[in-house]
């Protein structure tokens, strides 16, 4: 052995070249002098009895293709998976047999597995051969599949095992973090509320900035799915791959791959867990002791209070005896509960030659934070191909889903900040008190009366679809599906005259509104695919569709009831003036698309496509646009030059360049309506008829984005370590954006005229890297790691506007970000030493500190406003760490979302006249704590709050959660077989368990919902499951 090692020192440090680094971790490899291998074809097969009934010691070397050796392959006895080993640095192992085995089985990651007849040999070694199972995995793409291999565009996959991973009922959070630049996130903690995203930054400012969802070849709605259906979700990024859907993929495409089954496999499976729901953090308010000591500062602050002494004076008489018989109450906790949610979905599936069949039901319930919010939810699935000869395939595709939402009146969260913490909410029979300390102040648990309030939503949703495939030649198909969506939803709500709203306004109503939505589309695509020379490889598309977007609505509202125990199933029996109104919407649109793919020897590969789309949104002369793209891919790897470079497995080059649009305007902006109506003229009632409240744009056009894509797929190491890198630019013209007009021109009521208008141009740059590490493969334990990062730049460019433009809650500001908060700026509080400066603005020490914008002329007025910050992440990223060992597995999931601002609702009810509680996370200015936050406490101010007090609440809404967190342990098939089960796992997870926020004014408050005060906090859930196989 010596004497064949030339130069050892060269083989050791080519050796360390194959090393994976990902996140610190590092595995040093040394590679000898070849030594004798033999193919395990070669292997001898004539067995010896003797050595099979006795045990031995088997040793060996391993080596790749090249004839190098190969570290940490995976050496196990079959039928005895705990005995096992790994090949150490010079690809050597030994290995003790036991008695009556006989069969080796060799794995390794990017290699195929090998099972090897042992024999009578003592010494084996083995040549691994590569597998290409992962470059040849199917990925789906817009209309059609292509190999892994051969993509051009910017494509991310997540497979169902990552998905289920997480229980939820919603398939978008199950995914939150595993993909680069798609922004996932949760508003609210209600049970059945969905999610907010963007893939790639904020484009569009009045229309919808989320990705276009294609369920099995149909757009469709993501958040009626079952998890549990789902094979695989593409999320599709870049113009090349998002322009063959047009206007509908201006966002991003994301295509939902449901489950079918392995062809002649006959499987029954089943998926349960049961767990707990409870509040991740919310902010406490003052109590006790503290609240008295708030009260005593606001009234000192005042004169009214020098010693506890003066305290029988600090609250008014309905408070104090309250406070003298230690009557505190904690609202938050009578409002709250631990919530339930349990799951249950069982599938069947078989294959053959001609039927290919996939059926499946699901039942999920979940229990919101608070008591009475609660969603439940059936689901169906039936998923049947038929192959009826070589030439024709057909099949059907039916979803169904019902469910229950109850919901709760959600500005309770604000209601229990702003209460104080005092009372008899409830008397000596256990009915609510509507006043508990017996003055104006209402019991915010009023809603949660019998009758007093109920708001259910039932939601009944289809969703069919059929196709049929015809192949009358080699390479060439013609699909066409048929597909529709329809939902009815019938909102059912009553609120009653002990309800919250019944105490303040004097609301008694019951309404239901009932909506229903439905939609026709028809897909035609014909495919060809043939090679000219075997160089040359060619994939022509063609596309015809056309849908049809309907939507109805009638309510039915009646007032006042003389009862509340009619609810809302007796209209008739109210004693006020009902109303009813209804309305329609409908939209149309046709497209037509031609596609190209080529690729020469499978290192060059070109995609070019066009999409035409014609929307009856728009109006005559604007219906129609085109919608190109172009994408280039070089496969470096496969590349002669390159079969010398061992580390390199795979390396891809990518480039594109498209266009996509967006008509997101609404269904009627550019037609003239007017209304109509009667109008009170003194005592006299008068029809009158005018415009609508949104005036016609004829010359209304389509938003477009232009996207540059460049990056690259790296595998190194036989696949060990895979990376994939993004650089992107993403330019949106003529943004659509709603704008009010002078009042000069009219009006509606007390409202301006509005019109529809292109306006601008807005700007998104990013990277995004994804990382994957199989750090640790062996017999026994495996770990494999997998990082996500993506950073994203979003920029106006230019408005239609002199000055900031303002939508909603932000401000389009040239230079800035799309989603920019604009405002005074919080310079702290005024110190005692800054008494004199405070007085040029007319203000005093404890009152809150403005920055002026420019030379100071004590003033403040709009001149004055500065950009605080941007609701959108400078970046976000992902960990996710996998480990196994024998029978059991654990995953952990980090999130972090970085560098944006917040403004924080729940703060801003920290009132300065001392009966309001306000949060405890408020510290408040005194003359001993003059570092404080907020305003100094003061009794005199009638409205609780300082002028300026709004501008102390935006925050730095950076965090990082450990978001996901499950252990699983696979029963051996032992245990397993005599009752016929084929596999087996049980499992515990934890979701949102830890959270990490880098403003400490966020330490008990998850800012993943951002800062609105009237949702319900996002929750904390802890689950046991098990997944079953039959």
């Amino acid at each position: 052995m010596k004497n064949m090692r030339k130069n050892p020192k060269q083989n050791r440090e080519s050796s360390l070249m194959r090393t994976p680094l990902i996140l610190g971790l590092s595995m040093a490899l040394c590679i000898p002098a070849t030594h004798l291998y033999a193919e395990a074809s070669d292997m001898v097969k004539n067995e010896s009895v003797q050595s099979i009934l006795q045990g031995r010691t088997i040793k060996g070397k391993i080596l790749d293709e090249n004839n190098e050796p190969l570290i940490g392959v995976s050496v196990i006895v079959k039928g005895a998976s705990t005995i096992g080993t790994i090949t150490d640095f010079d690809g050597n192992y030994t290995l003790e047999v036991p008695a009556g085995k006989n069969i080796l089985e060799i794995s390794y990651i990017g290699y195929k597995t090998q099972e090897i007849t042992i024999g009578k040999n003592e010494q084996l070694n083995i040549k691994m051969q590569p597998d290409t199972q992962t470059l040849d995995e199917v990925v789906v793409v817009g209309y059609g599949t292509v190999k892994k291999r051969d993509l051009t565009g910017a494509v991310a996959s997540v497979k169902s095992e990552d998905i289920v991973r997480m229980p939820t009922s919603n398939v978008l959070e199950a995914i939150q973090g595993q993909v680069a630049g798609l922004d996932i996130t949760r508003s609210s903690g209600e049970a059945g509320s969905g999610v907010n995203m963007t893939l790639r930054g904020t484009r569009s400012i009045n229309g919808d900035n989320s990705p276009l969802f294609i369920i099995d070849g149909m757009e469709g709605s993501y958040d009626e799915l079952n998890p549990n259906d789902i094979a695989s979700i593409e999320v599709l990024k870049d113009a090349s791959s998002t322009a063959v859907y047009g206007a509908s993929g201006a966002n991003g495409v994301i295509i939902i791959t449901t489950k079918t089954p392995k062809k002649d496999k006959f499987s029954i499976d089943l998926d349960a867990y049961y767990g707990w729901n409870v509040i991740s953090s919310f902010p406490e308010v003052n109590r006790g002791e503290d609240y008295i000591n708030f009260r005593r500062e606001a009234q000192k602050t005042v004169g009214a209070w020098n010693s506890p002494a003066d305290d029988g004076s600090l609250f008014p008489s309905y408070m104090q005896k309250y406070i003298d018989n230690n009557q505190w109450v904690d609202y938050f906790d009578l409002a709250s509960q631990t919530g339930i949610t349990n799951s249950y979905n069982l599938s069947t599936s078989y294959s053959n030659d001609r039927v290919t069949s996939y059926f499946s039901l699901g039942y999920y319930n979940l229990e919101g934070l608070l008591k009475g919010d609660e969603l439940e939810r059936y689901s169906a699935r039936a998923k049947i191909d038929f192959k009826a000869n070589e030439m024709v395939k057909y099949g059907l595709n039916l979803y169904a889903m019902y469910s229950e939402n109850d919901k709760r009146y959600s500005r309770i969260w604000n209601r229990i900040l702003c209460m104080p913490p005092l009372g008899t909410p409830y008397d000596e029979n256990g009915n609510l008190v509507d006043y508990p300390l017996g003055d104006g102040n209402m019991n915010p648990l009023a809603d949660m009366g019998k009758d007093q309030y109920v708001n259910n939503v039932k939601t009944l949703s289809i969703a069919p679809q059929m196709y049929v495939e015809l192949t009358p030649l080699k390479g060439l198909s013609f699909k066409s599906l048929l597909g529709g969506y329809f939902r009815n939803v019938k909102e059912s709500k009553y609120t009653g005259t002990n309800s919250y709203q019944g105490l303040e306004s004097g609301l008694v109503q019951a309404t239901i509104p009932n909506t229903f939505t439905y939609n026709y589309k028809w897909q035609n695509i014909l495919t060809y695919n043939f090679k000219i020379k075997e160089d040359h490889d060619f994939t022509i598309t063609g596309v015809t569709e056309w849908s049809k977007d309907q939507k109805e609505k009638a309510t039915a509202t009646a007032n006042k009831f003389d009862t509340d125990s009619y609810l809302y199933h007796n209209l008739g029996a109210a004693t006020g003036t009902p109303t009813v109104s209804s309305s329609y919407v409908g939209s149309q649109k046709m497209s037509y698309v031609a596609r190209i793919n080529y690729s020469y020897k499978g290192r060059y590969l070109l995609t070019l496509s066009n999409r035409w789309d014609g929307s009856s949104i728009l109006a005559d002369g604007n219906k129609w646009d085109m919608f190109p793209a172009g994408a280039f891919a070089w496969r470096i790897s496969d590349e002669p030059f390159m079969q010398n470079v061992k580390a390199v497995s795979n390396l891809k080059l990518r480039a594109s360049y498209g266009v996509t649009g967006n008509a997101g305007a609404s269904e009627y902006a550019t037609l003239d309506y007017s209304r109509t109506g009667i109008i009170g003229f003194q005592d006299v009632g008068v029809p009158y008829s005018g415009y609508s409240r949104s005036i016609a744009n004829k010359s209304l056009g389509w938003e477009k984005s232009y996207m540059a894509d460049l990056g690259f797929d790296l595998g190194l190491f036989s696949d060990r370590l895979n990376v994939a890198f993004d650089w992107y630019r993403t330019d949106t013209k003529d943004i659509l954006f709603e704008k009010n007009l002078p009042y000069a021109t009219g009006g509606y009521g007390s409202s301006p005229f509005k019109i529809w208008s292109n306006v601008g141009e807005t700007r998104n740059t990013g990277v995004e890297l994804s990382i994957t590490s199989r750090n640790f493969v062996g017999p026994k334990f495996q770990w494999s790691t997998t990082l996500a990062f993506s950073t994203n730049k979003e920029e106006v460019i230019k408005t239609t506007s002199e000055g900031p433009l303002q939508f909603g809650d932000y401000y389009l500001i040239p230079g800035e970000a799309i989603k920019t908060y604009y405002g005074y700026k919080y310079a702290g509080i005024w110190g005692t030493a800054e008494a004199e400066e405070a007085a040029k603005y007319s203000q005093k020490p404890g009152q809150v500190h403005i920055a002026e914008n420019g030379t100071p002329d004590y003033k403040l007025n709009s001149d004055d406003y500065y950009v605080l910050g941007s609701a959108t992440p400078k970046w976000s990223g992902s960990l996710l760490n996998n480990f196994n060992y024998k029978n059991f597995d654990l995953s952990i999931l980090l999130i972090a979302r970085w560098d944006w601002t917040i403004p924080y609702g729940l703060t801003g009810w920290y009132r300065t006249d001392g009966l309001t509680p306000s949060p405890t996370v408020c510290d408040y200015w005194t003359p001993e704590n003059q570092g404080a936050r907020y305003p100094r406490p003061d009794a005199s101010i009638t409205n609780g709050q300082d002028p300026y007090q709004q501008w102390a609440n935006y925050f730095d809404g950076s965090y990082l959660k450990v978001k996901n967190i499950s252990l699983g342990y696979t029963l051996p098939k032992k245990w397993l077989n005599t009752l016929k089960i084929n596999r087996m796992r049980v499992y515990f997870t934890a979701n949102n368990p830890f959270i990490f926020t880098k403003c400490d004014y966020l330490k008990n408050y998850d800012p993943e919902k951002g800062g609105d005060d009237d949702d319900a906090p996002l929750s904390k859930q802890y689950v046991f499951g098990v997944n079953i196989s039959f």
